[in-house]
């Protein structure tokens, strides 16, 4: 298993309130590729974090492929967002029930060590 993380910084409030506001759209598009395992969106006070999961690493290249081609395509204030920052590797402890929520606790950990309490 396999994990993404795409941090999207210098966002308006309006770009990603809209891909909030569109998540389950999101999740039906990331859902149809091969080998996903699941996405969680974080808003944060930059902007947004995307993280994916997936059984290997062609699943999670498509999964960015797809995320980006649909937002741009979709979501009009997010088209000039600058690329992301990505984090990529193997997951070293999976959870059967949550995947991603092992990923998503320890980058809040990072969050706080690095900026202070959120």
């Amino acid at each position: 298993m396999f994990a993404t993380v795409r941090r999207y910084a210098g966002l308006s409030d309006a770009a990603v309130a809209a891909v909030g506001d569109r998540a389950a759209d999101i999740n039906a598009v990331l859902a149809s590729v091969p080998g996903s395992c699941g996405v969680n969106l974080i808003r944060t006070r930059e902007g947004l974090i995307v993280v994916t999961v997936g059984v290997d690493e062609s699943s999670l290249v498509e999964s960015g492929r797809r995320f980006r081609a649909w937002i741009d395509d979709q979501i009009p204030d997010f088209r000039g967002a600058a690329d992301p920052e990505v984090w990529f590797g193997p997951v070293l402890i999976p959870s059967e029930e949550r995947p991603v929520a092992i990923v998503a606790r320890d980058l809040v950990r990072a969050a706080r060590t690095d900026e202070g309490e959120l």
